[in-house]
């Protein structure tokens, strides 16, 4: 009987704690999802195994645009690139096709009134296997009981909840905003350290890519009648010329296929040899290195992407069409072909080097000025 009742009590008090550490979580709301949403949703400001959660919980809001893309687009890209315009920003690390299209796919069923899609295509990496933090696939689109267990039971909510009563912050997401490139962070004179800007080439493998995904991304925008934004980043010249090495023509081929397929859709293009792709990747603030573009507000990219109409004749993009994709590999390949003559010593070294312990730093001063308009005045 004594045992009966020690039992009793023991579940009663187990409930009673469980019970309050999810009431707790729900008032507290450290990812900042439960009680309201964000017009501008930036999924990487969530924990990785949180994305799908974070997408079912987004359905109570509305929104126009959807962004998706890995680490080139992550970094090219920040929400003040849209941000009058209610806006997913489903950009993340390692985020492989294949994924991407899975992504898509949940969102599009989870906001069929989402109007606009821009879909960069990161080809350097765009078939690369996830290799670190898999993402989790994101599944049916109704709350599970994994979902409520993630929200307000587990042991990362709980910390997160108590880190965000410490610190006296909304929630933990808005305290890390300036750690994340969807951020819209603006410093007009910083020094700052930039990612090791050719250790990525140890990483840029190339691997033959399976065209069938990108059928399947064609065959998703036309059932869904969904208007599609293709862009190609501006990925630096020194990859764009070892791919060339490795791969030959197979850039130049994927954005003949994307033309042809995608004939109703906007495909803007950045991935050729001009002032900025060509400019020594050492002194460069556009880039963190050779495969990721500098996105921050009033960056050369950004500026471009913000104001197309008024950058379209300063050399830094294309828009293809079928009209003029012949014309414009011709021109790209001799760009390519006199980029690649003419740097024959600066190519050799960067594929020479080899940096130590997964990462070397360069400190850069960095000038970025007070608006786009500057570009367009010197430039």
């Amino acid at each position: 009987m004594i045992y009966k009742k020690r039992n009793i009590i023991i579940i009663i008090l187990g409930i009673f704690i469980f019970g309050s550490i999810g009431f707790f979580n729900y008032l507290v709301d450290p990812y900042g999802i439960i009680h309201s949403f964000p017009n501008l949703l930036c999924i990487s400001d969530y924990p990785r195994n949180m994305y799908p959660t974070v997408l079912k919980l987004s359905k109570k809001h509305k929104y126009e645009y959807l962004i998706i893309g890995s680490s080139a687009t992550k970094r090219f890209i920040n929400r003040s690139l849209f941000n009058n315009k209610n806006t997913i920003y489903m950009m993340t690390d390692r985020f492989n096709l294949s994924v991407q299209i899975k992504y898509l796919k949940f969102i599009l069923s989870l906001h069929p009134e989402i109007k606009n899609i821009i879909f960069p295509i990161e080809y350097a990496f765009y078939y690369s296997p996830e290799e670190k933090r898999p993402l989790e696939k994101p599944g049916n689109k109704f709350i599970t009981t994994n979902d409520i267990i993630k929200l307000f039971f587990s042991l990362d909510t709980t910390l997160n909840s108590i880190k965000t009563i410490v610190s006296g912050s909304k929630n933990i997401s808005n305290k890390n905003n300036e750690q994340i490139q969807c951020d819209a962070r603006y410093e007009e004179h910083v020094i700052f350290n930039k990612k090791n800007f050719i250790g990525a080439y140890e990483k840029v493998t190339f691997p033959h890519p399976n065209d069938s995904e990108l059928e399947e991304l064609k065959n998703l925008i036309e059932e869904k009648n969904k208007k599609i934004t293709i862009i190609f980043p501006p990925y630096h010249a020194l990859i764009q010329t070892i791919m060339e090495e490795k791969l030959p023509g197979k850039a130049q081929n994927l954005k003949q296929w994307v033309v042809n397929n995608f004939p109703d859709s906007k495909i803007i293009d950045f991935a050729y040899i001009n002032n900025y792709t060509a400019e020594p990747i050492e002194n460069s603030i556009n880039y963190t290195d050779i495969a990721h573009p500098n996105g921050h507000t009033n960056y050369i990219f950004y500026c471009a992407l913000k104001y197309p109409d008024k950058f379209q004749n300063k050399n830094i993009f294309t828009e293809l069409s079928k009209d003029n994709i012949d014309e414009i590999i011709n021109i790209q390949n001799e760009k390519l072909k006199q980029y690649s003559n003419n740097n024959r010593e600066y190519i050799k070294k960067f594929k020479n080097y080899k940096h130590k312990d997964g990462i070397d730093f360069v400190t850069k001063n960095a000038f970025v000025p007070a608006t786009c308009n500057y570009y367009l005045r010197n430039n």
